[in-house]
């Protein structure tokens, strides 16, 4: 047996698992922070002045997930390299300090640029983006292997949707919080271009306090205590020769048509559920004229449609068996691709009454694809190589969303400036998002997942 699955036989505890998931509490409060509230402070500061550009917002956003290659790296090494005799905790810590670090340095930047400096600014951006993504890619998979530690096999599907869950009900919930400090902090006068610019920027500064405080508080808490110390003798032997090097095990990993089919299936969904994430707030500034509290409120109605239809996804199917989980996983597809086609209805015709159905509809969708997927992760591993197979998966998540960022930005970016219209810039987007979501049904497919030696039952004495 490979050192990394040498921990104790742990017994599944839904307390124990919320007490997991509240780490992605300080997740969501650090990602809207970091991308949907500076992505419409910057368009509502710059739109005004003539030189708002998707472009280079989307490509710092997407920067922090192209550098996913070093999620699979750091799965390895917490596999093959404790760090005094802890596998997970240094890991995640790290990674977690990085990414709380860089939160501060967005206000300066934003500042620095709509004050007209912008090469100190953007340079700030960068750097921020980049400790972000770095920290983002050292802690993830760690973390994820911490979760399915912390349950017997035939239970870690449901630890990690329950952690799941709690991401989403954090992605609901926190820009509500968001919006009611802009509700509080934002005059209810109308303001001067300037005076408003300005007022956003406080508010931006305000959030910046409140996110890094819930996100420190809650990645300590829903961590500590959570990884046992190994014995020297036990890390001693995570660090033998006989491991295989990483290049080596991960050409292995994908040497499966089912997995790589698996991995496209995961690229392709990520690419398209997250294209919108660098143009989605600016198109409700611009093009529905929404003000920060509102565009707020938007993003909190999407994530309110993901809890509910992860949760009632979760609830409805868990009792079936893994293999029947790409049922669940279809119909989450369907839906998401529905919503992203109403939601591109919306935005040509200016239908704010359409918005929202189509926002909600699109969530629904794309939490019943992630309770489905999720159980999928964990089977879709091997023995011995638990942070490995994690690290490839969110490699394919992690890479192509940041991949689906940045051309969603630059084809906006094409899309407005031939056809001379924002809407149509913004609807073309959410169209081609809504065929890649029926392109990864085909990939489904192509996965045979049922035949997955995990799935297989053992064979008798």
């Amino acid at each position: 047996m490979d050192p990394s699955d040498a921990h104790p036989t742990s017994s599944f505890s839904v307390a124990r698992s919320l007490k997991l998931g509240s780490f992605h509490i300080g997740s969501a409060f650090a990602d809207i922070l970091g991308s949907s509230l500076w992505n419409y402070t910057l368009a509502n500061a710059l739109t005004p002045l003539g030189a708002f550009s998707a472009t280079p917002i989307a490509l710092l956003l997407a920067l922090r997930q192209l550098i996913a290659p070093l999620t699979m790296w750091a799965g390895h090494l917490s596999d093959t390299r404790p760090v005094l005799g802890y596998r997970r905790l240094p890991y995640i810590w790290i990674g977690r300090a990085l990414m709380l670090l860089s939160l501060p340095l967005l206000p300066v930047a934003t500042v620095q640029i709509v004050e007209g400096q912008a090469l100190v600014g953007w340079g700030l951006a960068l750097l921020a983006s980049l400790a972000y993504g770095v920290g983002t890619q050292v802690s993830g998979s760690p973390f994820v292997a911490l979760v399915r530690e912390s349950a017997p096999a035939n239970r870690q599907g449901q630890a990690y949707a329950i952690v799941q869950t709690v991401l989403v009900g954090a992605f609901a919930f926190s820009p509500l919080v968001y919006a009611r400090l802009a509700a509080v902090l934002l005059p209810s006068l109308r303001l001067s271009e300037s005076a408003l610019r300005q007022s956003t920027l406080d508010v931006f500064i305000a959030a910046t306090g409140i996110g890094m405080t819930v996100a420190a508080v809650t990645w300590i808490f829903s961590v500590l205590g959570e990884e046992r110390r190994e014995a020297p003798r036990v890390a001693a032997a995570a660090k033998m020769p006989s491991q295989s090097p990483f290049l080596p095990a991960l050409r292995e990993a994908l040497s499966d048509p089912r997995a790589r089919a698996f991995f496209g299936l995961l690229a392709l969904g990520a690419m398209s559920g997250f294209a919108q994430d660098g143009i989605f707030e600016p198109s409700l500034r611009q093009v529905f004229e929404l003000s920060f509290s509102a565009a707020a409120t938007v993003t909190g109605v999407w994530g309110t449609g993901l809890l509910l239809g992860m949760v009632c996804a979760i609830t409805a199917t868990r009792r079936w068996p893994a293999a029947r989980q790409t049922r669940v996983t279809a119909l989450g597809l369907s839906l998401a691709a529905f919503g992203l086609l109403m939601l591109a209805t919306a935005t040509a015709t200016v239908q704010i009454g359409l918005l929202y159905p189509g926002v909600i509809v699109f969530g629904m969708g794309f939490g019943i694809y992630t309770a489905g997927g999720s159980p999928l992760l964990m089977v879709m591993t091997r023995e011995g190589r638990a942070g490995l197979y994690v690290g490839v998966w969110s490699l394919a998540q992690l890479l192509f969303r940041g991949i689906g960022i940045a051309l969603g930005g630059v084809l906006y970016d094409v899309f407005a400036r031939l056809l001379n219209s924002q809407p149509a810039g913004y609807a073309l987007v959410y169209a081609l998002e809504a065929l890649g979501f029926l392109g990864a049904l085909i990939l489904l497919r192509a996965a045979r997942i049922g035949s997955w030696p995990s799935l297989q039952p053992a064979p008798s004495a």
